[in-house]
């Protein structure tokens, strides 16, 4: 009986696999199902965060820890600490037992690199890492452990459903669109950080399944009763002169973002240059964060209470202030410090106080403009856009939050501003950054992997004839007749690279024909290797003018082990971007929408 029934289960989902495969009804059925279990992921990371701080800082309220106007000193200074020290340990375990993964994949890299593979243990580390750290009072967020665990989980049912590589890349950004729009209660800006962030693209293909898992997401988690609340802010009528001030304060808050991220690695830099070990750092850390705390909590955890109260009108110009410096140094000192979370709602904090001190300097200064509370509005969406990146993401997340859509226009001007700013002045968003210090050449989540796999090894043929670089030109004439290969691959006694002699310069008029090939060779210290990838292997063409170069084992040895033509390495090349575009236009699966033509 036992038997019977598993057997019925895996028929069902070899099923279900063939159904999801063929059709794309079927996909947008597990989009659905993906979509909820991103929202209950959320609730689940929400509830452990909350209980946490309410044991470790005694809270006897349902308040966030942020939006306190007191806490104890000493609970202050040593719980994040003790959160470094814990995490300090838990590297110490996964360094000496590896049970985890010491570099996991997060959504973005996967879809960019892996084909939307994620490991669901690694994902769980990160969570583990980021409770350490939100949990423990430190200054960052919860949104990108969302993400990593609600992605893990898509590409977990997509690996059992064996969906196909471009589907396996929807589901990853189906499940961190519920994530998002469950953490915001912002349907739009969730589908729209799939979009932006974690597939890169936007298609026919992709916009049904990724919107009704966002819908699913905000469906589940206000039934659950616990959507974050809506603080209205009232739009106020705009004047010509408003929009200037607009867009000299989103330039202002895309250079306090560019500095946030700046700052946090040169906070890592710091530690490391004061030699202090690796160990030691999340509690420092930790201390450092603390002691900022001391004054008021506002700058505690990834700020949601406090980004409440300044929405709501309830944080004074000079809080304001206060919480502007200090939220920016504790969320880079966390960062470089070694602690693991996000900078999601910590900038929409900075953007929403840098708002309200924005625009009371203009009430001070005589300046009738838009209320603060319009420029907190503005702020919300401006720095998120600095340091996370998502234009209309972050565009639909602040008016969704605010039911602020009467000042679109404004929040738009000040969102492409911020965004033209950044590509400009820095070129990175918070995400891509990261991935810049650790040496991976990421700009988007736009699938690349073909690039790195479409190698110089796979692509090279095998040299037609290799000659010893003392021969003569009279002699390599005879053996080369005209027409027969373009190049001529030099190699010395110990058949070591030593360049390469064209056709055309063969059989060139030369005054001395008992001349050896060396005197004419070229390209003696440029040659490929079979690990470089096609576009390496183009840039290198280009930049020595070559149409063919041989490819090498390595430069120690310098033994030959084929050639690759120019030529050939563009058509593949093309062929592969010609299949991007296809898929980037929804093209290629035309079919699955039961439209052949």
């Amino acid at each position: 009986m036992k038997l019977s029934i598993i057997y019925r289960v895996r028929h069902g989902l070899e099923i279900f696999q063939v159904w999801v495969r063929s059709e794309a009804l079927w996909l947008i059925v597990l989009a659905a199902l993906i979509g909820a279990i991103a929202a209950l992921v959320v609730q689940l990371m929400n509830f452990c965060s909350l209980s946490l701080h309410k044991i470790l800082f005694n809270l006897d309220t349902e308040g966030r820890l942020s939006s306190l106007n007191w806490i104890d000193p000493w609970h202050c200074i040593l719980i994040p600490a003790l959160g470094g020290i814990i995490l300090a340990f838990s590297r110490v375990l996964q360094k000496r037992y590896a049970w985890f993964s010491n570099k996991p994949v997060d959504a973005v890299e996967a879809n960019a690199l892996h084909g939307g593979k994620m490991s669901i243990k690694d994902s769980l580390y990160v969570v583990w890492q980021t409770l350490c750290s939100n949990g423990f009072g430190i200054s960052l967020g919860l949104e990108a452990a969302y993400t990593q665990l609600s992605a893990a989980f898509g590409s977990y049912i997509g690996t059992g459903l064996r969906v196909r590589r471009s589907d396996m890349r929807i589901l990853v950004g189906c499940c961190a669109a519920g994530a998002i729009s469950a953490a915001f209660n912002s349907p739009l800006g969730g589908a729209f950080y799939a979009f932006e962030t974690i597939i890169a693209s936007y298609n026919l293909i992709n916009l049904p399944p990724v919107l009704v898992a966002s819908i699913s997401a905000v469906t589940v988690i206000r039934l659950m009763g616990d959507a974050p609340p809506v603080i209205l802010v009232a739009p106020t009528l705009a004047h010509l002169p408003d929009y200037g001030y607009v867009i000299a304060f989103a330039l202002i808050c895309s250079l306090i973002g560019i500095g946030v991220m700046i700052l946090s690695t040169q906070t890592e830099k710091f530690f490391a240059y004061i030699k202090v070990p690796k160990f030691f750092r999340p509690a420092i850390g930790g201390l450092i964060v603390g002691s900022m705390a001391i004054d008021t909590p506002s700058i505690m955890g990834s700020g949601h209470g406090t980004l409440w109260m300044g929405l709501a009108g309830n944080i004074s110009f000079e809080l304001a202030c206060f919480i502007l410096v200090f939220k920016a140094l504790a969320s880079s000192i966390s960062l470089g410090a070694g602690f693991r979370g996000g900078l999601f709602f910590a900038s929409m904090l900075l953007g929403a106080v840098a708002g309200i001190v924005f625009g009371n300097l203009l009430i001070f200064m005589g300046i009738h403009s838009l209320t603060p509370l319009v420029y907190a509005l503005i702020g919300t969406a401006v720095m998120a856009v600095t340091i996370i990146g998502g234009p209309l993401t972050m565009l639909f997340i602040a008016l969704d939050m605010t039911d602020g859509y009467g000042s679109l226009n404004l929040v738009l001007l000040a969102v492409v501003a911020s965004a033209v700013t950044v590509k400009k002045i820095f070129g990175y968003s918070f995400a891509t950054w990261r991935f810049h210090l650790s040496g991976e050449n990421i700009q988007s989540a736009l699938d690349i992997s073909w690039i790195r796999n479409l190698t110089v090894g796979c692509m090279m043929n095998e040299p037609l004839k290799t000659m010893h670089i003392k021969t003569t030109l009279q002699q390599a004439r005879a053996d080369f007749p005209i027409g027969q290969v373009y190049h001529v691959v030099l190699n010395d006694n110990d058949n070591q690279y030593c360049g390469m002699v064209s056709a055309e310069n063969l059989f060139k008029q030369h005054s001395d024909l008992d001349a050896p090939l060396q005197s004419i060779a070229q390209y003696q210290d440029c040659a490929l290797l079979p690990s470089m990838n096609v576009k390496e292997a183009l840039d290198q063409m280009e930049k020595t003018n070559a149409n063919e170069l041989a490819v090498i084992h390595d430069w120690d040895k310098r033994y030959i082990i084929g050639i690759l033509s120019k030529d050939y390495a563009l058509m593949r090349y093309n062929v592969c971007l010609e299949r991007d575009r296809q898929e980037l236009a929804g093209e290629r699966s035309r079919l699955r929408l039961g439209r052949k033509q």
